[in-house]
């Protein structure tokens, strides 16, 4: 049922890039990038059922349980439903980011090639919103999924799944939208699932994806305009909290180093995890403005800092530590860890190592940012490279709801690869 053939993409459109006048380089060669048209969808045959759940599992009782929810203040924006300039309000805007199933459920209902008769279908996918329930409306909210509650209501929900089988097990999608451990066993060990990555579990799929972000300058039609290769004025940006000796030893190094190649450094310390000081809004303009924003190790190989640097186009800097395994490609964590290919989205399609700074010793960063910002052809190749792969990283919303080549589009890819190879 299977259809290798792909719907067209939009017109091709050759954009000129000026230089960067920050540092000294040749003219920027043009190349041709895919223009955005909201009107393509989806690329990819898949014929897909999406259960209608009981109440109790739906994402409706969820934003109604939120709604109702009184303990936290919420932001201006909703639980990523529509596009949104956030406000940022402590723990509501930092468990937003485990809420991309809100996403996923709204783009599954409305996937141009949902089928209603089971028999048809190529795939199921159960629209619970797991993470969502699991990372706020509990308490300590990090607890997750580890309470009796929710094994209950996972249990009920498996257990209401009609053609859930041994016959149809490995075609049902299940979203874990958060990092992987804050999630039920019983999920985990399905043979499919997408969530943000950092553990895997044998005999399962665990399709990696990008957290959300609702943020008008981030989606697909906006990114498309920008301009990937511009002038930025700030060699360094990054704001950290110092939970660890890395993040310490890289504030210290970085606080004392004023300017690289002759552009500002800025180091922002961020005083137990959520005191920022600056704005949501000013962070994302520092982001666009500066050329490298260091991503170092917190609790969990996700880690949302990451992909809210290159959708700005700043060019990740990590330290590169032997993954486990004899895995070739470099654990972003911690050493003997699992390697970027298994932590971060759609590393089949996404070469990663052509826009993220790796350093072997975190004393080198220094050296090799000044190194870099004096060779402006590699930084052009870099950033050019980003800014073809970057919308992978944007679910679309609004009037991008079914924008091409978004998150959402790029994981239908993905699981059109999964059926594949099944059925071979």
């Amino acid at each position: 049922r299977l259809s290798s053939l792909l719907v067209p993409l939009a017109t091709l459109t050759v954009f000129l890039f000026t230089n960067l006048s920050a540092v000294k380089q040749p003219s920027a060669p043009a190349f041709v990038e895919q223009a955005f048209n909201g009107a393509v969808g989806p690329r990819t045959a898949l014929r897909i059922f999406v259960y209608d759940l009981r109440y109790e599992y739906s994402l409706e009782a969820f934003l109604k349980s939120l709604k109702e929810e009184k303990t936290n203040p919420k932001s201006n924006c909703d639980w990523n439903m529509d596009v949104c300039e956030e406000q940022w309000t402590g723990l509501y805007s930092m468990l937003r980011q485990c809420g991309g199933d809100a996403i996923l459920i709204q783009k599954f209902r409305r996937y141009p090639r949902r089928v209603y008769d089971p028999d048809d279908a190529d795939l199921f996918v159960v629209p619970y919103p797991h993470s969502s329930f699991c990372r706020f409306l509990v308490n300590p909210k990090w607890n997750g999924c580890k309470g009796k509650h929710h094994q209950r209501q996972v249990s009920g929900m498996l257990d209401s799944l009609q053609h859930f089988n041994n016959a149809t097990r490995k075609l049902h999608l299940f979203l874990l939208c958060c990092d992987t451990p804050h999630h039920q066993r019983a999920l985990l060990e399905m043979p499919l699932y997408v969530s943000l990555g950092g553990q895997e579990f044998r005999g399962s799929t665990n399709i990696v994806i990008p957290p959300p972000n609702t943020e008008p300058h981030y989606q697909p039609s906006a990114l498309a305009k920008f301009d990937w290769v511009k002038p930025r004025t700030i060699a360094v940006f990054v704001q950290l909290s110092l939970m660890n000796a890395i993040r310490r030893n890289a504030f210290e190094l970085l606080n004392k180093t004023k300017s690289i190649a002759g552009l500002p450094v800025e180091v922002h310390e961020i005083r137990g995890r959520r005191q920022f000081t600056m704005s949501a809004k000013k962070t994302w303009e520092k982001y666009r403005s500066s050329y490298f924003c260091p991503i170092l190790e917190g609790d969990m190989p996700f880690q949302k800092r990451f992909f809210d640097v290159v959708l700005s186009g700043c060019l990740p800097v990590v330290v590169a530590f032997p993954a486990a395994g004899g895995n070739p490609h470099h654990s972003w964590f911690k050493n003997n860890t699992l390697g970027y290919n298994f932590t971060h989205p759609f590393s089949s399609m996404i070469r990663y190592s052509e826009f993220v700074v790796q350093i072997d010793d975190l004393g080198d960063i220094v050296s090799t940012l000044h190194q870099l910002l004096k060779d402006p052809v590699t930084i052009r190749r870099m950033q050019t490279a980003l800014g073809k792969v970057v919308s992978k990283f944007s679910y679309g919303l609004g009037r991008d709801f079914m924008a091409p080549g978004d998150a959402f589009d790029t994981l239908l890819l993905s699981l059109e690869d999964y059926v594949k190879h099944l059925k071979h």
